[in-house]
């Protein structure tokens, strides 16, 4: 089998589909689509019928999902 050009970089690419998405979080993809349908992750962008996450996005949603670590960020969060 051929690899593409994504496997074998040394990061992620920028759009992910969803088996990919799922992999960068270290989840199965229905745990993945769960979480989109919640909220706690990004709904996808659609672009000719492909649906694709943002890593950035992705990214950001989990930061959105920590607990702030110092007092200033417990203080200034603003809740969702």
């Amino acid at each position: 089998m051929t690899k593409k050009l994504a496997d074998v970089l040394g990061y992620p690419p920028r759009m992910m589909r969803l088996a990919r998405a799922a992999a960068y979080l270290d989840v199965s993809a229905s745990a993945f689509l769960r979480m989109v349908e919640e909220g706690a992750m990004p709904k996808p962008i659609v672009h000719h019928g492909v649906r694709m996450w943002d890593r950035i996005d992705v990214d950001a949603a989990i930061d959105d999902l920590k607990e702030p670590t110092n007092t200033y960020d417990k203080i200034m969060r603003i809740d969702k």
